[in-house]
């Protein structure tokens, strides 16, 4: 190995001692090359243990709080899971530069790894909490005092100052002027609010003299969220779709994504509205399958058994059912062609049990019972003998003694992170169901 890499050594020296030798814009000849392309890819996003490992270096967190700070990050739809990563929604990146720019201190990571060890210090007696909570309000109550003083109109001009550019560039407009609107060409995109969430609009979305309706859900803008989204944004296939001799198809983006919406002709009231099925692309859309989406749910036959089988779709896609048997189509089967031995071949080889609501039949999905629990008959409404469900809200029981016994047992093993904890809880749950 070592002659090996003495040999290298040597021709990489009398290659240095040729260069040397070249002349400014003398031409040399190519003996050899070989393209190569290298694209970069962002940090991969935190998993559950890597989040919890990056918390352990800053000093933020303890054993015990690390599942409820990922349960109460989910909990608010700040993130979401996502292949096995967390990954941020639209509100998690809002509220993350809203707290970065107005509370830049108490988000600071050293700042709260030194709040971490002043509690630390309580528990152990070593430090009085009033002492420290009046210290912390005395700084933080006027902090909050200045932010309400702020118009919420000032706020979302500022983080629209903040994260516009970046918004926009995920949207790959054709113009150059990244801010001009593509729908009205006069009006300005930016950040907007509505009772629905946030998006990218235009300028002129409440103008009486030139209203324009262009807007995108932020999920398709944040490049972390765009694997959230149901599609990507794509401009060029919004408007009209087509008309038969009643109706006419519009494609719409709307805060859920993209729709098709039917008009009557003339006078255009809205008659239907149906949700884009997340394996149909938008720019595939065409007159027929835009009447095929209305027409949904469709029975497609029976089977041997005279059970209906039927065609429907929903927010994850399209799909063939029969009874409480449900599978999804796969996204190069087309709708326009598919067949009741097709539906079949897909139940059996794929069908999943779905639940059926309450109230509701699994396979039309018609009301069973009135309002008020009693079936229409005015009978009562019965379960089966042992087999009932649980009363709503009541804990299972593991759960209630690891709550219970969960901050004993962290606290008599300091050493120990919350997974083994957890384990000692469980084998401790063991032994008290023998004794039972």
């Amino acid at each position: 190995e070592a002659i090996h890499r003495e040999e290298g050594n040597r021709q990489n020296a009398k290659l240095l001692e040729s260069m040397a030798q070249l002349q400014p814009k003398a031409r040399c000849k190519t003996s050899n090359y070989r393209p190569l392309q290298h694209h970069t890819s962002p940090p991969p996003k935190f998993s559950d243990g890597s989040l919890v490992k990056a918390l352990e270096e800053e000093g933020i967190g303890r054993p015990s709080t690390y599942a409820p700070i990922i349960q109460v990050l989910m909990s608010r739809s700040y993130i979401v899971r996502s292949s096995g990563r967390l990954v941020p929604t639209p509100r998690g990146h809002l509220v993350t530069t809203f707290l970065k720019h107005y509370f830049e201190k108490y988000v600071d990571y050293k700042y709260t790894s030194g709040m971490e060890e002043k509690l630390d210090k309580i528990s152990n007696n070593e430090l009085d909490w009033t002492f420290l909570l009046k210290k912390f309000w005395l700084n933080f109550e006027p902090n909050v005092s200045d932010v309400l003083q702020i118009r919420n109109s000032d706020i979302i001009d500022e983080l629209d100052r903040i994260l516009g550019d970046s918004l926009l560039s995920c949207l790959d407009l054709d113009s150059e002027d990244k801010r001009q609107c593509p729908s009205c060409q006069s009006g300005t995109l930016g950040l907007k609010l509505s009772m629905y969430g946030g998006f990218v609009g235009c300028s002129n979305y409440r103008s009486k003299s030139n209203p324009c309706n262009f807007g995108v859900p932020l999920d398709m803008c944040f490049d972390s969220s765009k694997a959230l989204a149901k599609h990507e944004f794509d401009p060029n296939s919004l408007g009209l779709i087509g008309e038969d001799d009643e109706k006419q198809f519009y494609m719409k983006l709307g805060p859920f994504g993209y729709y098709i919406r039917a008009e009557l002709k003339g006078d255009g009231e809205d008659i239907q509205t149906i949700s884009l099925p997340k394996n149909v692309e938008p720019r595939d859309v065409d007159l027929v399958t835009a009447e095929t989406l209305a027409s949904l749910p469709k029975v497609l036959g029976e089977d041997s058994d005279k059970n209906e089988v039927f065609l429907g779709t929903n927010s994850y896609g399209m799909f063939v059912q029969c009874q409480n048997v449900r599978a999804r189509l796969p996204a190069k089967v087309s709708t326009l062609e598919l067949t009741l031995e097709d539906a079949l071949v897909l139940i059996e080889e794929k069908g999943k049990v779905v639940r059926a609501k309450p109230g509701t039949s699994g396979s039309s999905g018609k009301k069973k019972a009135a309002k008020g629990g009693r079936a229409r008959s005015g009978g009562r409404s019965k379960t089966k003998a042992g087999g009932g469900s649980k009363a709503k809200g009541k804990k299972n029981a593991f759960i209630a003694y690891m709550q219970d016994n969960k901050n004993r047992v962290v606290k008599d093993n300091p050493d120990k992170n919350w997974q083994e904890c957890l384990k000692i809880i469980a084998s401790e749950w063991k032994e008290v169901k023998k004794e039972k």
